[in-house]
């Protein structure tokens, strides 16, 4: 199957149109669209943790350009732990599809169907079988997956218990089953994280396009590329067009095992959700009338910032202790703590409440 890399020297209008000309055999002009971006943190639009609105309204304006009077939806479900419309609004989101008039909805409440899988059932929204639907991830380095690209977007159409299970079964094998279940009628990836602002990905297949982002990044493919191949999901020969220059053209990255600010790591793994790991955006979240346990909470991760401390996440915690402190996040790490006597802040994920009180 074909992978189409736009030049990123054009402008965005027309990348989008080359896309649609070269996919056009994979859509249903008789179907409305349903695009699905990734919208999972409230975070500005430019901040490299989402897809772009201004690639998404591009998007829009490409299909009405070809596909006049079809329907189009935008939607997404939250990263577990966040709020939708909080989501849409700093994003810039709720801006964006009250300008173009582009309904936009929360997926966590969306009408589902259910559907079998290797796991049992899954529950996913109609709204991916009634269109058109056009995957819209972001590439990301991933310190649980190594890259969060065209696979892994998909995630977002799940039910947030079914999101928090997923890291259960350990994130890379069931990403890949759900490339099963569910295949985009056409993906575009945003490439800006890496390279020039228009760089898009685009092609039939999310393996497809995984399988040519690690490339372009020089990075080991994920385990659930890994695991796709040997299921038979991605192409046996792969035809990339476009601007294959690019291809020569990346430079070497390695996919974090932490994050860090000053002294403080955050480990993550496959089996560490997101939720637990946005209960940092708590201390963000303090209300103003609580200004002393905002005070407080501050003061102790500045100390954490100079004295150093490791903050370990999931059911099976990779962390290699690097500081004086450690400090376990969620249910899934308590019984690391207690065996050895780390501090722990509780909850699933840890509410606003729980982690500025229990933080040590």
């Amino acid at each position: 199957m074909m992978v189409f890399i736009s030049n990123p020297y054009d402008r965005l209008e027309k990348s989008l149109d080359h896309i649609f000309e070269y996919f056009q055999g994979l859509i249903d002009p008789a179907k409305g669209f349903f695009l699905k971006p990734n919208i999972v943190f409230p975070v500005r639009p430019n901040s490299g943790e989402i897809t772009p609105p201004k690639l998404v309204k591009a998007v829009v304006a490409a299909i009405r350009k070809r596909y006049p009077g079809n329907s189009i939806l935008l939607g997404e479900g939250t990263a577990a732990g966040t709020v939708p419309e909080e989501n849409f609004r700093e994003s810039g989101y709720r801006e964006m599809v009250s300008r173009i008039g582009v309904p936009l909805l929360d997926l966590d409440g969306a009408e589902r169907i259910d559907t079998s899988w290797k796991y049992g059932t899954l529950s996913i929204p109609t709204v991916v079988y009634e269109n058109n639907y056009i995957n819209l991830p972001i590439l990301k380095l991933s310190a649980a997956a190594v890259i969060s690209g065209a696979m892994k977007n998909q995630k977002g159409l799940l039910t947030p218990s079914m999101k928090k299970h997923f890291h259960r079964l350990g994130l890379h094998d069931p990403i890949a089953e759900l490339t099963r279940v569910i295949r985009p009628h056409l993906t575009i990836l945003d490439g800006s994280n890496f390279f020039r602002r228009n760089l898009l990905v685009a092609g039939g297949n999310v393996c497809d396009i995984d399988r040519v982002a690690a490339s372009l990044l020089q990075i080991e493919e994920p385990e659930y590329l890994r695991l796709a191949s040997r299921m038979g999901l991605r192409s046996t020969v792969l035809d990339i067009s476009g601007y294959t220059e690019i291809m020569s053209k990346g430079k070497p990255h390695t996919h974090p095992v932490y994050k860090k600010f000053m002294k403080i790591r955050l480990w993550s793994n496959p089996r560490a959700c997101t939720m637990c790991r946005m209960a940092f955006f708590s201390l963000k979240k303090i209300p103003l009338r609580e200004i002393g346990n905002l005070t407080r909470a501050y003061s102790k991760m500045l100390r954490y910032a100079v004295q150093g401390a490791d903050f370990v996440f999931g059911s099976e915690p990779m962390y290699d202790q690097r500081a004086p402190n450690v400090i376990c996040i969620g249910e899934c790490t308590k019984e690391l703590a207690r065996e050895k006597g780390y501090q722990h802040i509780p909850g699933c994920p840890p509410t606003d409440e729980e982690f500025t009180r229990n933080l040590p």
